[in-house]
């Protein structure tokens, strides 16, 4: 219907900007993408064309045109709750935490009982080590709406990081009673009664989550179980090479917009030493800045 009105009007810039909302929910990005820009070639004012540009570009990893697109759209309207909160999404993916929590506070203003926005105020409170602050945020959330599984889920863990461990079970398993298909979480979960040495329905659990695994690998998509979780449970060594595989591809293909280019030919001779590097967020005063220092002296 869209393409047939097209046929007759193409400068019918709603139907540009419905056909390309059909082709981004069929995962036609590039193709949704051309649609929104035409839309605004016509109407550049077209606030629901910015967002949805947006939206689709953040899918694609292209955040600062994403950043570009959420910023006009809030110059038509400052007040546009979904473009404030997913600005900070886009922001927070940069490492810019402090611009990405004052998107979602101004958010917040626009409104109050948003849980999905006070959710990912708490991940951006999370990210930056202030627990407690993300604590109270995904609890607000859940007092605003108790069924949603996500905020559950990121409560759990940032519980668990605080100790809080038979709370975090809770709201694992209460995560996983409103989603049963919520893999990370059931993975989560799992992790969580290793370390309580809760053994009562761990096979049951793990039996479910290494078929989400098979299913992930199968389908070329993440797993949904982190790898170094997996190596505490699991001794096959083929097995856990697959699942590290699927997180290596999922990071390469969330770069690979990003245009980074490392020249790892440039010093290299036939008799020189090779060039290592080390990158970890534990590098601070953490068990493994201290156990890896005698790494780095042997170098």
């Amino acid at each position: 219907c869209y393409t047939r009105a097209l046929e007759i009007d193409p400068k019918y810039a709603d139907a540009h900007y419905n056909l390309g909302n059909a082709l981004k929910d069929q995962g036609k990005l590039d193709e949704a993408i051309a649609c929104y820009r035409r839309t605004l070639e016509i109407d550049c004012r077209s606030i629901d064309a910015l967002y949805n540009l947006g939206l689709a570009l953040s899918k694609q990893a292209v955040l600062d045109e994403a950043i570009a697109c959420y910023r006009r759209a809030l110059d038509i309207d400052p007040h546009f709750m979904d473009a404030l909160n997913n600005l900070g999404v886009a922001l927070k993916s940069q490492g810019k935490l402090d611009e990405a929590i004052g998107c979602y506070q101004q958010a917040l203003l626009a409104n109050p009982r948003s849980a999905v926005v006070k959710t990912n105020l708490g991940n951006a409170f999370s990210h930056l080590g202030r627990r407690d602050e993300a604590i109270a945020c995904y609890r607000r959330a859940l007092e605003i709406d108790p069924g949603f599984a996500e905020g559950h889920f990121n409560l759990a863990s940032a519980l668990n990081q605080q100790g809080k461990l038979a709370e975090a079970i809770g709201h694992c398993r209460r995560a996983l009673v409103l989603n049963a298909d919520h893999g990370t979480a059931a993975a989560s979960l799992l992790h969580f009664l290793q370390h309580a040495c809760a053994w009562n329905d761990f096979k049951k659990l793990e039996a479910k989550v290494d078929a989400w695994i098979d299913m992930a690998i199968e389908s070329g998509e993440k797993s949904v179980e982190n790898p170094y979780f997996l190596a505490t449970r699991c001794t096959d060594p083929a097995r856990n090479f697959k699942v590290c595989r699927s997180w290596g591809a999922d990071i390469d293909k969330r770069t690979a917009r990003l245009n980074l280019r490392f020249d790892l030919e440039r010093n290299r001779g036939p008799n020189t030493k090779i060039t290592l590097g080390y990158l970890s967020s534990d590098f601070r005063n953490h068990p493994v800045a201290h156990l890896v220092a005698g790494l780095f002296e042997c170098h």
